[in-house]
């Protein structure tokens, strides 16, 4: 967790302090009714969290998983939630996976507003 922590510190310096971040240390606990496969009661608790401290609404596909175990990856886009999986021995993939997400959003969102390509 704190590893992690600094990683998102380091990569967002203004506004890092304001991802939360849950993972197996035992400092969390979810207790909707949400689905719980994977990390889904991870998100939940981080969609809970933040719903609370910022009164914003989330939703599924403005969420981002980003996890190094498949089946986490797979559970996550069965309940809507957008997912990258993370490659240790490839440190450029999460860049790259982002980048791709946010081009074809791009792409349709100008075509749904009549745009091109």
């Amino acid at each position: 967790m704190s590893i992690i922590s600094q990683v998102v510190l380091s990569m967002f310096p203004t506004e890092g302090h304001k991802i939360v971040i849950r993972g197996g240390d035992g400092k969390w606990a979810y207790c909707g009714v949400g689905a719980l496969d994977g990390k889904q009661a991870h998100i939940s608790s981080v969609v809970e969290e933040l719903s609370h401290c910022y009164a914003t609404q989330i939703c599924r596909k403005s969420t981002l998983l980003i996890d190094d175990d498949p089946q986490n990856i797979s559970a996550a886009l069965e309940n809507g939630v957008n997912a990258i999986l993370y490659c240790p021995s490839d440190a450029s993939c999460v860049h790259r996976c982002i980048l791709e997400m946010v081009s074809c959003h791009r792409i349709s969102f100008n075509s749904e507003i009549g745009g091109g390509s």
